[in-house]
């Protein structure tokens, strides 16, 4: 998809001792604030935070006539953060306490100023501009004005162009006079290096002052700033205390970032209950990565019991707003059938979504798909359009893939050299798979002169990957990873570290480029007939009938 689905909701400063109704607003006096979906019923609503931080002075907001309240739980209890219903293609009045003289003169000035637009793309105006009184107001030293002209240079609005160091002076004034929303975007622009030289340091002050007045967003900075070591070495254990005093004002990302601290053991010890419980928070505030991580743990049966139905429902919601991570595993669930009903066509639709986003493992994923037919008809030439566009992106799985297609003619003209061009791609990247294929093209002299030696290197790799393969399925002493602990995995892994092991134990027993060696071939085919591999199995039975090899083990025929 294009992207991450979202509204916005228009606004319009409106001030409090008007006394008659504004005037229909021209663009550039209207403000688009994002709309947040609630996590159940999913109408959309603006964030209180945000329009105070948008206008300076915010009272209340009005539709019409009706003043809108904040909104309540079923609990009647206010929900943090503080937010008002949006309401769809309507401009909602913010009242605002500044110098009515601002207000006025702006109302007045849109109905008789011409506005056109220069070559340079910026508003010319022949009289006097809109936002002359509130560059006077601002000039005058009032604080409310001075933020407010910095807003419109800091978001090229009011009928000025975007100029970020203009922004970043009138933020300095209305900063230095307390105005805590200037402070906390000075901050911002400290720290982005816009309209100032990047200064972590400064950003840090400007964070701080806004924190001690309390606003939440100020708390969440001063805390990524010590998790991650912006300006200075991380410290856990900061990074925690101000994630905290966010969190506990309801802030969304602080309660994310809690969670992962906990998830990953950051400063505190590993604790996945303690994460679900933060990720719930942020989660049930629309945060797609919180819902994201919490269907993770849900899947994975980490800090809470395994429901994988409940993990869909989560991933489900994260990829509703465009997560693309969990568009993704919400196709795994359809294509294993884990906490829904098994559903191919509905795996690719997922998945689809996350090539949108150019995803490189679901382009890849799509690829396989079509290659195997699975939820559309068999389609080689259009798995090979997706295998390269994921190849594009050095997908490793991909470039293996492209390899074989080659190999067998799939989609393309069999060419076993470009064949081995591609595994190379992906064997230099580990990739098992391709060690597999290079084996079996030097093994029948496909493409190169046949190399019984440089087959079996090639498959000796192979298990050396496929057993690291393994150890990532299980999660033992390696980061655990989502796709590969799946129980499919397991099974493609698990054969293909048998078809390898048996390849070796041929290969001696045939003296294929090596002496020949009954021991190590019974050693190897004993690995695989313990795996499953029939093949392994009767030549293992047959070679110890014959008398080759030491006694080495029982197995059943």
């Amino acid at each position: 998809m294009a992207a991450p689905y979202h509204t916005v909701q228009a606004m319009r400063p409106v001030n409090k001792n008007s006394s008659t109704p504004p005037t229909i607003p021209t663009s550039f006096e209207t403000v688009y604030l994002d709309t947040y979906p609630h996590p159940v019923n999913k109408d959309q609503f603006v964030l209180w935070d945000d329009i105070q931080s948008r206008f300076a002075g915010a009272l209340y907001v009005q539709n019409g006539a009706k003043v809108l309240s904040f909104m309540r739980g079923a609990d009647f209890k206010l929900l943090e953060p503080r937010r008002i219903a949006a309401v769809p293609d309507v401009i909602l009045d913010v009242f605002v306490d500044v110098p009515t003289e601002s207000i006025t003169t702006i109302t007045r000035s849109n109905s008789h100023t011409p506005i056109s637009i220069s070559q340079e793309g910026h508003q010319v105006q022949d009289g006097p501009h809109p936002t002359d009184s509130f560059s006077m107001s601002a000039n005058n030293g009032n604080v409310d004005g001075q933020y407010l002209i910095a807003t419109y240079y800091h978001y090229g609005q009011g009928g000025l162009a975007q100029d970020y160091t203009l922004a970043a002076k009138w933020y300095h004034e209305a900063a230095q006079q307390g105005h805590v929303s200037a402070q906390y975007s000075l901050a911002q622009l400290c720290q982005n290096g816009q309209g100032i030289g990047q200064n972590y340091g400064l950003a840090m002050d400007w964070y701080r002052e806004a924190a001690n007045q309390g606003n939440a967003s100020a708390m969440f900075s001063m805390g990524a700033l010590y998790h991650h070591g912006k300006g200075m070495p991380s410290n856990y254990t900061l990074a925690m205390s101000w994630y905290l005093q966010a969190a506990h004002q309801g802030h969304a990302f602080a309660q994310f970032s809690i969670g992962l601290m906990y998830e990953s053991g950051q400063g505190v010890y590993q604790n996945y209950a303690e994460a679900s419980d933060w990720y719930q928070r942020a989660a049930n505030q629309g945060s797609a990565a919180a819902q994201f991580r919490l269907g993770r743990l849900y899947e994975n049966s980490q800090g809470v019991a395994q429901n994988l139905s409940v993990a869909r429902e989560w991933y489900q919601r994260a990829g509703d707003q465009g997560h693309v991570d969990a568009q993704c595993n919400v196709g795994w669930l359809y294509i294993f059938g884990q906490g829904v009903d098994r559903d191919y066509k509905l795996a690719l639709e997922w998945f689809k979504k996350a090539t949108d986003q150019q995803h490189a493992e679901a382009q890849f994923i799509v690829g396989c798909l079509c290659e195997e037919g699975i939820g559309m008809d068999r389609d080689y030439n259009l798995a090979m359009k997706w295998y390269n566009k994921a190849a594009d992106q050095q997908h490793a799985g991909a470039q293996c893939n492209i390899g074989r297609s080659y190999e067998r003619g799939r989609g393309v003209d069999r060419d076993y050299k470009l064949a081995m061009e591609w595994y190379q791609k992906a064997a230099d990247q580990h990739y098992a798979g391709a060690q597999w294929g290079i084996g079996q093209l030097y093994l029948n002299g496909l493409g190169v002169n046949r190399d019984f030696v440089l087959a079996m290197e090639c498959f000796k790799k192979v298990i050396d990957e496929m057993s690291i393969g393994l150890l990532h399925s299980y999660g033992k002493n390696v980061p655990r990873d989502l796709f590969h602990g799946t129980e499919l995995y397991r099974k493609i892994a698990k054969r293909g570290l048998c078809h390898a092991q048996h390849h070796i134990g041929k290969v001696y027993e045939d003296a294929e480029g090596v002496e020949r060696d009954y021991v190590l071939a019974m050693e190897w085919y004993l690995k695989a007939a313990k795996g499953g591999y029939d093949k392994a199995k009767t030549r293992y039975i047959a070679l110890k009938q014959q008398g080759f090899g030491p006694e080495l083990e029982e197995i059943k025929a």
